[in-house]
């Protein structure tokens, strides 16, 4: 992906017109949007999706502003086989929906001109949302109403069922198989790994992945920045290891509470602290310490019960490692 970089006006006087014009800006009712021209949706409707795809590499060269995405599949690890084609042409057509709303939001941010998409297929609240607290979030809501605008009522496709606990943005199925998409931006990438839905019961899984919006200089909305590309490139090592960091935290806070209640059992809170010890310095790579530890806490959890039948386990280690390589890097 290349990064097409802006140039800034470097006179002196520029840069004061430039902040006096936004100062201006954010005293009116549409203080949230940048001035500007919208020359993503000209040119979108001149060229069309595909062709503006093509014209990223071209575009960089010669200045001219075109939205960049990205489709990040997780599932399957491999390529996809031949009976999953139809899965994929439909997260197609959702990452070409996803980019053409993304350009017209732009574009809107751009030219300080909300309206160009309020009939776009966006709620009444999302886009009253927007005009007042317009953000990264209320932002994405409005590109997903667009979406999801363009394909109600297609067969194959909805959005915002829930599963689980969670409701993916988009199940997508055909006669056999299913499959999930999300949109988001690129910073958020590997969401779809963290939301509470069992992701092995389902064929396919991916994001559609928009640059992160720059509010603050939208011409670099454009295109992906060295972070974004960062991100979207270790997507599931960075959310399975913040994943990771979370459950391990909570054992290790219930091994706390367990050292507290010493005053109900002694004996309890001493293997707490054992095991907590064991803890502190484990080596997750390390089986046989994976091992000594589980059996620490297959001790605290044991004499937790016979203090109160009704105690909940506290969780294993080899559990979390198998649930993490599982969710964040199994297919």
């Amino acid at each position: 992906m290349n990064k097409h970089q802006v140039q800034s006006k470097s006179s002196t006087g520029a840069k004061s017109a430039a902040n006096a014009e936004r100062g201006r800006q954010r005293t009116s009712s549409q203080s949230q949007f940048p001035a500007g021209a919208a020359q993503l949706l000209q040119l979108q409707k001149a060229a069309g999706n595909r062709a503006v795809a093509g014209m990223l590499q071209a575009s960089a060269q010669s200045g001219q502003p075109v939205a960049q995405r990205a489709l990040r599949k997780f599932r399957p690890k491999g390529d996809p086989k031949p009976e999953l084609d139809t899965l994929v042409s439909m997260a197609n057509k959702l990452d070409d929906l996803t980019m053409e709303a993304h350009g017209k939001v732009i574009s809107a941010l751009k030219a300080g001109d909300p309206s160009k998409v309020k009939d776009e297929g966006v709620s009444e609240g999302h886009y009253s949302n927007w005009l007042t607290n317009c953000g990264p979030m209320s932002t994405g809501y409005v590109i997903e109403d667009m979406v999801t605008s363009k394909v109600k009522g297609v067969q194959g496709y909805a959005s915002q069922v829930t599963y689980g606990n969670a409701r993916p943005d988009f199940v997508i199925t055909d006669d056999k198989y299913s499959g999930v998409v999300d949109i988001t931006t690129a910073k958020e990438a590997g969401h779809v790994l963290d939301k509470d839905f069992n992701i092995n019961s389902f064929d396919y899984v991916s994001e559609s992945l928009y640059p992160s919006i720059n509010f603050d200089d939208i011409d670099k909305s454009f295109t992906f920045s060295e972070e974004d590309k960062q991100i979207i490139a270790n997507a599931q090592k960075l959310k399975g290891q913040a994943k990771l960091g979370k459950m391990m935290s909570r054992v290790k806070g219930q091994l706390d509470l367990r050292i507290e209640q010493g005053f109900i059992d002694r004996e309890m809170a001493q293997l707490a602290s054992d095991a907590r010890e064991i803890m502190k310095s484990l080596d997750l790579s390390n089986s046989e310490a994976v091992t000594n530890a589980d059996n620490a806490i297959k001790k605290v959890n044991s004499r937790a019960k016979t203090v109160d039948s009704k105690s909940i386990d506290i969780g294993l280690v080899s559990d979390i490692i198998t649930f993490i390589n599982n969710r964040y890097f199994g297919d």
